[in-house]
This record gives structure tokens, C-alpha cells and sequence, in this order.
């Protein structure tokens, strides 16, 4: 043991964050949790082995290969840096239950971070990452996912083995398509994969029997598949600015629907299932190609407590409480 910043650390664990002082000429604290107030370089002990870190806004170009010395971190946050790569020996801490990397530059992940069986939440937002290594399904633990503002074309065939997940978010990717498995993650609450080039939906995402929010907004769709009508507790739909031609007759089979926004699309009429979905509260289909407007949609009175809306109200759902999706 040694002494380090007020801690008393096992020699190799102190390495570490001597190495990254010499690097980035800092100085970590030691704090006793994260807040909105914490140093941008700190560290929290548990037992005499640190447990988690937070290095925030610092410049980091590199991460120090004797990363994979500190066996015991659960936490590690890396924001707002300059990170192209993430070390192997990463794939070494096999408590980690969090990683966030937000608005850095990484590019790829390595093989490694599959290793990293205990990890439950992963958000790798704002980078440049192209592609995901081919056994990322390996993180089974996985409750909350976070990759969107990337620059990811496809995800791997083992993607459906993140049979945990509750909440996902994809988004602003460069997605062609989504593998036949993604219909394995039956946990779902919240699906985000808006602002990407998917033109179809496969067939299992009516698997998805627990999902409660999906966003697919800002595509390419052309038509949904009929099993989307088993999505029995689907409350907030949102299909906005595709290329939909068509909604499928099961769209009323969706009996928890509170909100669906199909405008800016290319239909030219819908199914008379719609009627069915007597929980509606707010619904869009503006700039559609109905000739002549349907009156129901002009005065949608058949439906009970209905509001008629361009887009969703952001202030209210574009940043979901987690807590209604996560454990």
C-alpha cells in the first residue's frame, strides 16, 4: 500500500493515476461521490481500491494501458476528450458496470470491451465509431445502451444477444438495415433509432412485446411489417418523416397507443383499424398525400380526448426519465 492524494492504494492502481497526472498535468481528487460539482479529475476508493473515476474535460488523448490495473473500478466516466482509441487491456476490468465516453473522437472499440461481462450501462455518444467488434453480443449484462451520434452502418449479428437490454438508443447513426436478431431483445422499453437510412423494419421487431417508447423517426421506411401490431404495450409511436406509403391493418392491434406521429410521409389513406385505438391522446398526420383530407382527421372527434400535433412536445419527451426504462 502507498499513500496517494489522502488514499492508501495498492502500488499498481496508484500507477495509474500518477501516469495520467504526468500526462495530462493535473491533479486528481479524492471525492467521496459524483456531482454536478466535482473535479474534473477524481477518484472515489471503496476498501482501499478505487472504484471509480471521472476524468472529464481534460484534454485526454490517451488512455493509459495500466487502465487495466485498477480490478476493482466499477465507474469510469471519460467526457468531453480527445480519445481516438481505447487500450486492450481495458477488456481486464471485470467489475466495470459503467462506462461513458460522450463527445470524444474514438473511432473503434477494441475486441476487449466484449470481456467486460459485468458492464450494464454503456454510452459511447458523439464519436466517430464506424463499426462495433463482431462479439459485442458478449455483454449480456447490458441494461442501458447508449451509441447514437455516430457512424454506424450496420450492427453485428450478435447484437441480438443483448437479451437485458431496457433501453436503447441507436440514433443518429448511418443504419442501413437492423439484423433479423434484434427481435431477441424482447426486454426493451425505449427503442431509439431515428436519423438513420433504415428503409425497412425486420419482421422480429414484433417481438419486442415490452416495449413501451420507439422512435423511428427520420428514416427511410417504406412500409411496417404487420407484427408490429403485437407490440401490446406500445404507448408512444413516433414515424414521423419516412416514406411510409401504407400503415399496416394490425396498427390497431396496438392497444396501450397514447401517441402516434405518422406526418411528413406519403400516405394516401390508413387502415380502419385506427379507430380501435381509443387511448389516443395526441396524433400527426400532417403533409401526407390524402386527396381529399379525410374529415376524421380534420376533426378527429372519434377518438376520446384527442390533440392534434406537428411534432412531439421535446421539452416534455425528448429527454425520457431513465428511471421508467432501467432498473
Amino acid at each position: 500500500m502507498i499513500k496517494f492524494r489522502e488514499a492508501m492504494l495498492l502500488k499498481p492502481e496508484a500507477l495509474f493515476l500518477s501516469e495520467l497526472e504526468q500526462e495530462l498535468d493535473i491533479e486528481f481528487s479524492l471525492v467521496t461521490e459524483f456531482g454536478i460539482n466535482t473535479p474534473l479529475a477524481s477518484f472515489i476508493t471503496t476498501d482501499n481500491h478505487i472504484c471509480r473515476v471521472q476524468c472529464n474535460g481534460v484534454d485526454l488523448t490517451l488512455l493509459p494501458k495500466s487502465i487495466g490495473n485498477l480490478r476493482w473500478l466499477k465507474e469510469l466516466i471519460l467526457n468531453n476528450n480527445h480519445l481516438t482509441e481505447l487500450p486492450e487491456s481495458i477488456g481486464g476490468l471485470e467489475l466495470l458496470e459503467e462506462l461513458d465516453i460522450y463527445k470524444s473522437k474514438l473511432k473503434t472499440l477494441p475486441k476487449s470491451i466484449c470481456e467486460l461481462h459485468s458492464l450494464k450501462r454503456l454510452s459511447i455518444i458523439n464519436n466517430k465509431i464506424k463499426v462495433l467488434p463482431k462479439s459485442f453480443g458478449n455483454l449480456k449484462n447490458l441494461i442501458s445502451l447508449k451509441i447514437y451520434e455516430n457512424y454506424l452502418r450496420r450492427l453485428p449479428e450478435s447484437f441480438g444477444n443483448l437479451k437485458n437490454l431496457r433501453y436503447l438508443s441507436i440514433s443518429n447513426n448511418q443504419l442501413l438495415e437492423l439484423p433479423e436478431s434484434f427481435g431477441n431483445l424482447k426486454n426493451l422499453r425505449y427503442l431509439s433509432i431515428s436519423n438513420n437510412q433504415l428503409s425497412a423494419l425486420p419482421k422480429s421487431i414484433g417481438n419486442l412485446t415490452n416495449l413501451r417508447r420507439f422512435q423511428a423517426h427520420h428514416n427511410k421506411l417504406r412500409s411496417l411489417p404487420e407484427s408490429i401490431g403485437n407490440l401490446k404495450r406500445l404507448e408512444d409511436l413516433y414515424l414521423y418523416s419516412n416514406k411510409l406509403q401504407e400503415l399496416p391493418e394490425s396498427i390497431g392491434d396496438l392497444s396501450s397507443l397514447e401517441r402516434l406521429y405518422v406526418g411528413d410521409n406519403r400516405l394516401e389513406s390508413v387502415p380502419d383499424s385506427i379507430f380501435k385505438l381509443n387511448g389516443l391522446c395526441e396524433l400527426s398526420f400532417y403533409e401526407n398525400r390524402f386527396d381529399p383530407i379525410p374529415e376524421w382527421i380534420k376533426y378527429p372527434s372519434k377518438f376520446r380526448q384527442i390533440k392534434e400535433k406537428k411534432y412531439p412536445n421535446h421539452t416534455k419527451w425528448g429527454r425520457p426519465d431513465l428511471s421508467l426504462y432501467e432498473p
